[in-house]
Parts: structure tokens; sequence; C-alpha cells
């Protein structure tokens, strides 16, 4: 890992290093290739200038043949460039068997929730980006050796359930041709039309009405989830939780966290940073939403997760600290308590704003998505941006095929390298066994090192996306590593006559074409041998 052979370096020199220190890419590669923090740090601490303390630093490193130049940089910073030996040394570890093995999770136990959509209609595209990105995540962590267990919460008590039993009630009237009006806050999606007609022809009791109705609407959810390629390992109903609901209220009680007014039972949230307490029953004996979320989160604690996460929607803002403060009164470490939102999804195409969904009522489905776009692409541009960022994109742009469509743009790197060792094999080389024996001093232009620079940041880039929980970084990545690819693809020929040469660039380009694929595999998204 590049960044640790920095430290080691700063270590072996018995430089100190300060807690706070960080080591982060240079864009502009005149400059250097990673950035150190230590100056302004020891400046900051000793009230020394960093040029000066620079100086000493330099002369106690300046003699570490891993480097091409190490220099006083902007700001306190230390910029290190690589020497082009170095980057060989490292290069030669990527294709060996362990190159992958990370053990950040030490197999500590995370429980990751999201999507958790209300069974009340489709799937809509801004949950489909909670999928994507909770999908995403949940295979980063398991690739770093957490034990990861992700879930979906169906809430299939409460008023939003009820709100739509009722409108599947005038649409089954409708249908009999009996006036009615349309419940206030109901759904008005076509979709419940077919369930309607579905219950007439069944001729099902109207003590059944509700309960077929939930299962439709969660039968299609599953379908549609599978379409997308997230699978979870547990689908649990909020009515199987809300027995813990008096274990809540007995802790909190005897925590002296409740009291009552005006008839209401409320929580002193107030205690653990919340801006106001909140009501746990209501004045009319009715159970908040809140006090089944910790009934739930009580039953996530009590099955031994260590860590866990939520993906929840762009409205849930102001829900985090009730939460954080309820967790903190069952006693859970809330540093390991984190909730992720996903904010909205626009639709364009063409520039202009796609309209509302005709299944959907009032959302564009992520199913209308899937059959016009595909789920790889669609996951793809979900993960273009750090989820607490409004998304929008282009359904026209993901299905061309050039340069300005990311997703076409990274698959086509990859296939490019696979037609690469197609190539080769026509022409009568077996690639594998020419790397045995491979000599990559051959490898000297800049378009090489700059390749090679970007497939090394690797495991700097999966420690820093483990780290902020943030797969949208490794796309991002992608992105620089498949740019860099592609411009020393149109530079530099790689099967050739020089054999020794063709070998090095071979490794070279295998190298990039295991760290693409292994991303892609993390983000969900099938790697494409051919375009």
């Amino acid at each position: 890992m590049l960044s640790e052979k920095i430290v080691e370096t700063l270590r072996n020199a018995q430089i100190e290093i300060p807690e706070s220190h960080e080591i982060e890419f240079i864009k502009e590669e005149k400059f250097g290739d990673y950035a150190s923090n230590v100056l302004f740090l020891l400046s900051r601490k000793l009230k020394k200038n960093p040029q000066e303390i620079g100086k000493e630093v330099l002369e106690k490193i300046k003699d570490d043949s891993d480097y091409e130049k190490i220099e006083i940089g902007g700001n306190g910073f230390l910029n290190f460039t690589f020497s082009f030996d170095f980057l060989r040394k490292e290069l030669k570890k990527v294709l060996e068997k362990d190159y992958f093995f990370f053990d950040i999770g030490k197999k500590r136990k995370v429980n990751l929730e999201y999507i958790s959509a209300n069974p009340t209609g489709p799937l809509s595209v801004v949950q489909a980006r909670a999928g994507a990105y909770g999908n995403a995540l949940a295979n980063l962590l398991r690739f770093v050796n957490y034990d990861v267990f992700t879930e979906y919460y169906i809430n299939d008590c409460g008023t939003q359930v009820d709100l739509l039993e009722k409108s599947l009630i005038y649409r089954i009237k409708e249908l009999k041709g009996i006036k009615s009006e349309f419940p206030k806050g109901g759904y008005p999606g076509e979709y419940l039309i077919g369930i309607a007609q579905e219950i007439l022809e069944k001729n099902l009791p109207e003590d059944k009405w509700r309960s077929f109705l939930l299962e439709r609407i969660i039968s299609w959810q599953k379908e549609v989830l599978n379409k997308f390629g997230i699978n979870f390992d547990n689908f649990i109903y909020e009515s199987s939780i809300i027995q813990y609901q008096k274990k809540i209220l007995e802790i909190l009680e005897k925590g002296n966290l409740v009291y009552e007014k005006e008839g209401a039972l409320f929580f002193k949230s107030s205690l653990f940073g919340d801006r106001e307490d909140r009501v746990l029953i209501t004045k009319d004996k009715r159970p908040t939403y809140f006090l089944n979320d910790l009934a739930y989160h009580y039953d996530k604690i009590k099955r031994g997760f260590e860590i866990i996460i939520n993906i929840w929607g762009p409205d849930h803002h102001g829900y985090i600290p009730r939460m954080v403060a309820g967790m903190k009164s069952l006693g859970f470490d809330t540093n390991n308590f984190l909730v992720i939102l996903a904010q909205q999804v626009s639709l364009e195409r063409e520039g202009e704003k796609v309209k509302m969904s005709k299944r959907g009522g009032e959302f564009i489905t992520l199913e209308e998505v899937l059959e016009e776009v595909g789920s790889d692409p669609l996951k793809f541009f979900l993960l273009l941006r750090k989820p607490s960022q409004h998304l929008t994109f282009d359904i026209e742009l993901i299905k061309k095929a050039t340069k300005e469509n990311p997703y076409f743009y990274v698959q086509y790197s990859y296939a490019r390298i696979c037609s690469i060792e197609r190539y080769g094999k026509e022409k009568g080389y077996d690639l594998d066994k020419l790397l045995e024996d491979v000599n990559l001093e051959y490898l000297k232009t800049k378009e090489e090192r700059s390749l090679m620079l970007t497939i090394l940041k690797f495991k700097d880039i999966i420690i820093q996306a483990v780290k902020e929980f943030a797969p949208h970084i490794l796309v991002y990545y992608l992105l620089e590593l498949a740019e860099k690819f592609h411009y020393f693809y149109e530079k530099e020929r790689v099967i050739l006559e020089d054999l020794e040469l063709m070998k090095a660039r071979v490794f070279l380009v295998f190298c990039c074409r295991k760290i693409i694929k292994k991303i892609l595999e993390i983000l969900g998204i099938t790697p494409l041998e051919k375009m």
C-alpha cells in the first residue's frame, strides 16, 4: 500500500507522526503522487515554520531510493513522488493470489438495513438509489472481512397501510360501480386497480383483502429487486417486532427516561442531544413509529450486531437525532450506529425532465427504468454521486455507447483489455505462460507510469471507501483508472514484436483488468468482456 510506505519512511527516520496525520492523492502529477500533512501538524505543535521543519525532515529521508523526489509543497504538505523501480516492484504483487486480502472488519457483525419501503406501492428510483448504495456497501464491507447481514424492514402496520387499504376499497367499489369518496392522503396509482380486480375475480372475503393486498405488493417489490440484482439476507416485518414495545418501555422507565404529558407518554430524548422530547404513546394510546423503530433496533442489538447501519430516504433527516438518542438509551455505542440518507433522484430525457409515472401515479417506478436501461447501467449511474447529493441523470445518456456515458467508458476499458488477450492468442501467444517470466523494467513511458500508479492506488482507495462507508468513491476511482488506461491504449501498442516489452505491457493491462473487475463486482455490476 503506497500510503503505508510513506508512513514507514517517516517512522524509519524517527519523525514524529501526529495522530491526525493524513495522506492524500495529488491530482496534478507534476506536483507528485501523494501528499502528507505532517509538516503542517508538526509546525502547529512545535510553533515552528513548516518550511523550516520540512528541511529537517527532508534531510532525514532524502536518501530513500524508493522515491524519485520528495519536496516541500504549499500549506505545510510534504509531496512524495515514487521511483519507477518502486512502482514496478509493487505492481508485481497485483497478480498474486492474496493481493485482495483485507482484514479490516475482523468478522465484526454488521446489520445493514436499506430500502425498507412501505408496502404501499411499486419501488421508486429514490428507493433504487438506496438499493444500489446498500448493495455496494454490503459487498465492500464483506470484501474487507466484515460479517454483513442485509435486511429489509417491512412496515406492515400503521397509518400508511390503513390508507392503502382504504384506497383499495375505493377501487373495489369503483369497479363495482359504487360511488365513494377517495380517501384523503390515499394512494392513486393504477396498480391498485389490478389488485382490486384480482380480489373480485377470486371472490375473496373482506377480512382477507388487507393481507392479500400486502402480499401482492411485497411480492412485486421482491420481484423487482431480483431484476435489479439485489438480494437480502432477511425480510423482517414490523408486526413481528412490536412484541418488544413493552420491553422498550420497561428499559426506559427503569432509567427514568419517560414521563406523561397531556395523556401521552414521552421519551426524554433531549437528554441525549435531541432538540426536544419525543412521543412514544399518543394520547389515544397508539404506539408511534418511533417506539416501533426502537423495538426494531432493540431486536437488532439482541441479535448481537456490533455495527448497525441504516440507509434511509431524504425525508428522514430530522429523525436521526431521536434514533441516536434512543440507541444511547438502549446502551448501544452510537459510534457504531450510522444513518446514511439517500437524496432525491431526478430523471431527464435529452435534457427534459421526465414526467410522472403511469403506473406509479406520483413517481417513476424502478421497474419502468429497469425495463428501459437495464440493471447494471442503472446501478452505476445511481452510484455516481455521494448519497447526500441530489442526483440527476439522463435516461438517454445511459443507453449511449459513447465515452460521454461513464458506464460505457468503464466497461469499454475492461472489454478492450479482454480483446488484447484474445488478439494475443490469435497471434499464437500463451500470455499467462509468458507472464511467468516478465521484466517490468521495460515499462518506461509516462503513460505506463501513470497507469501503474493509478492501479496501485487501489488499496488506499478501498480503505478510504470503507472508512467513510462510501462505495461511490470506488466509482470515481474506476473512472480515473479507465481514463488512464484509455490514454495508455491510444498511445502504446500492447501486442507487438518486441517480446519483452509486450510481456511487460500485457502484465500492466492484466493488473488493470483485475482491479476493474473486482471493483465492478463490489458495485454489483458484471464486467463485460465484449461490447
